[in-house]
């Protein structure tokens, strides 16, 4: 657990920062770093220099200390609002009701974000109506000068660059992000853990937050490092440094792997409860879907008046129409204020919007009757996006031969995914061998490959319905 706190690896630290420890040896000897926060503690004004923040040695580490505690009972011991505010105000520990995880979808618009991203929420309790967006939510991504050459970006990413951080911000500017201007969908993966479990974690997520470590695009990144995070406070394994790539929906995958072995030994799982998050785009979709042919019309008449007034188009229908239609148009604007930068918003469509806003507020008020959003599969129902895979092969007008392949990711096209019919291959190599003369050969090799399909289009906007 020491080394684990340290993020020890293979004789070292993975932390970058100096100031991460309290040994001038302490990168390099766990030890002697334990030594020298043992020893720190009970000097009696235990303080260190800050710009901001808490002093108190327990309140800069208290992950660190509150392990030690437990083991050796340390004299005086208190983490509380009267020794750290700073770090109780941020931990929130009274109002923390559980950890989430969770995975974003892939996005095609971003080569870095194609294999998707990973969060990690601190969840408030009685938050249910606000859909967790005041949560606490913390990232974990590297650090990219503004302009990089795009030779360079894919070059340092891979091998190791850039400097990484943890990042902590409220979920909803995540959500507007991911949901409202890229369109994603999201899974919210609500994690069992013990009070102890939950209170270690969050104290650990604020000794490494602004820490620095080292950034590789393909072993070690959010989906790694999350992983890494998670694994302290686990009995079992999310991750193992023998894989030379891991991915996000790798993560998901082991936690499903291990929620159930944990169920098949009557233990609580690992996973609580799975949530999805539709994006914008399909919100959209489905709320202009349940219009009728005769509002469809007239929703895409008000559309084209824009700047006149379109009351006169709604006085032909009943008072229902009227509502579902100024919800759809409520909707799209929405829809179109999120997605393009709100501080340079047209001010045209936030007059529309505004006028849409006052005709529906004319209108009697009713129960909200929700959307109904066909859920697409989560990461823990598709395949493995990795796999070691035998085959034999059967070719007409030639023998039989025997095959063998590795696939670092792969989403295909067959079967329902996180993509929708689309596909995205990072590397797939099948080695195959001829039984006759024993000649090895490359049957199958695919780097980067990407089909992009349209699969819904939102006619309203004007949408190109085009792949």
């Amino acid at each position: 657990m020491w080394k684990d706190l340290l993020h020890f690896h293979r004789g070292h630290s993975l932390i970058l920062d100096k100031d991460f420890f309290l040994s001038g040896r302490g990168r390099l000897d766990p030890q002697a770093e334990m030594e020298a926060t043992i020893e720190v503690y009970f000097i009696r004004e235990h303080k260190i220099k800050r710009e901001s923040g808490d002093t108190d040695i327990v309140c800069i580490y208290p992950a660190r200390y509150t392990w030690l505690n437990e083991k050796l009972g340390l004299p005086n011991f208190r983490i509380d609002a009267d020794v750290c505010p700073v770090l109780t105000q941020w931990a929130r520990l009274d109002q923390i009701e559980s950890v989430s995880v969770l995975y974003v979808s892939g996005y095609l618009g971003n080569p870095a974000s194609s294999f998707g991203h990973v969060l990690l929420n601190l969840k408030i309790k009685g938050q249910d109506e606000l859909m967790g967006l005041f949560d606490t939510s913390i990232t974990y991504g590297a650090t990219v000068p503004l302009n990089e050459n795009i030779l360079l970006y894919v070059l340092k990413g891979l091998f190791g660059g850039y400097y990484a951080t943890f990042s902590d911000k409220f979920f909803y500017t995540h959500d507007q992000v991911y949901t409202n201007r890229e369109f994603r969908d999201m899974w919210e993966y609500t994690l069992e853990l013990t009070d102890f479990e939950k209170k270690m974690l969050i104290y650990h997520i604020a000794e490494l937050l602004t820490k620095k470590f080292r950034y590789y695009f393909l072993s070690a990144n959010c989906a790694q490092r999350m992983a890494v995070l998670l694994d302290i406070f686990l009995d079992e394994n999310l991750h193992s440094y023998r894989y030379p790539a891991y991915v996000p929906e790798e993560l998901f995958h082991q936690m499903e792997i291990i929620d159930t072995e944990r169920r098949n030994k009557n233990k609580s799982g690992l996973i609580k409860s799975i949530r999805y998050i539709p994006s914008a785009q399909r919100y959209l979709f489905y709320e202009t879907e349940r219009l009728t042919g005769e509002e469809r019309k007239t929703f895409r008449d008000v559309m084209k008046s824009q700047q006149e007034d379109f009351s006169p188009l709604l006085d032909e229908l009943d008072t229902q129409s009227r509502i579902n239609i100024l919800n759809a148009l409520l909707a799209y604007q929405y829809y179109k204020l999120m997605a393009s930068n709100e501080a340079e918003a047209d001010q045209r469509l936030k007059e529309f919007k505004n006028k849409i806003l006052l005709a529906r507020l004319g209108l009697p008020a009713q129960k909200e009757n929700p959307v109904t959003i066909p859920e697409i599969p989560s990461p823990r129902e598709v395949s493995p996006p990795s796999s070691f895979n035998t085959g034999l092969v059967f070719e007409r007008g030639n023998d039989p031969f025997p095959s063998a392949g590795v696939t670092v990711f792969r989403k295909e096209s067959v079967g329902m995914n996180a993509l929708e019919y689309n596909e995205l291959v990072a590397l797939n190599l099948v080695i195959g061998v001829r039984s006759d003369s024993g000649r090895v050969f490359v049957d199958t090799f695919d780097f980067l490959k990407i089909s992009d399909f349209k699969t819904y289009c939102i006619k309203e906007t004007k949408e190109n319905p085009l792949s």
